[in-house]
């Protein structure tokens, strides 16, 4: 083997010598991949997208867009947070208009409050009082 090539860092024969890997685009790539898995939980989901954003944007503005892993991480991250405020909203939309829902919500805030108007009245409250705003 020729000592050039050894103190350069070269490996024989003109092959590549594998790059190292920037643990901010590890992170984006995990985070990334915990926002795809956490997309039903909806919050975490979103929080684990926006880490995983802010890590490969701050690996690509160092690195360069060359750094495949953070690019991957950041794609996984935004879908990830977007199937998550997806599922979130659902959620909540269907929380707020199923009649089923509403009944135990209502039955949950009597016994909790002893209001004998119930969440209904609550719900009615607030709309009120955010349309005098």
């Amino acid at each position: 083997m020729d000592d050039r090539n050894h103190q350069t860092g070269e490996a024989a024969f003109g092959s590549r010598v594998p790059q190292r890997t920037d643990a901010m685009a590890v992170a984006s790539l995990v985070m990334g991949i915990a926002a795809l898995l956490l997309v039903c939980t909806g919050v975490f989901a979103v929080s684990a997208g926006a880490l995983g954003l802010i890590f490969g944007i701050l690996c690509t503005r160092r690195r360069g867009p060359a750094s495949q892993p953070a690019v991957i991480g950041i794609w996984l991250s935004a879908l990830g947070m977007f199937l998550g405020t997806a599922a979130l909203v659902y959620s909540v939309y269907t929380i707020l208009t199923d009649p089923t829902i509403l009944q135990q919500m209502d039955e949950v805030y009597r016994q909790l409050y002893g209001n004998e108007a119930g969440f209904d009245a609550y719900l009615q409250l607030m709309q009120d009082g955010a349309s005098t705003l």
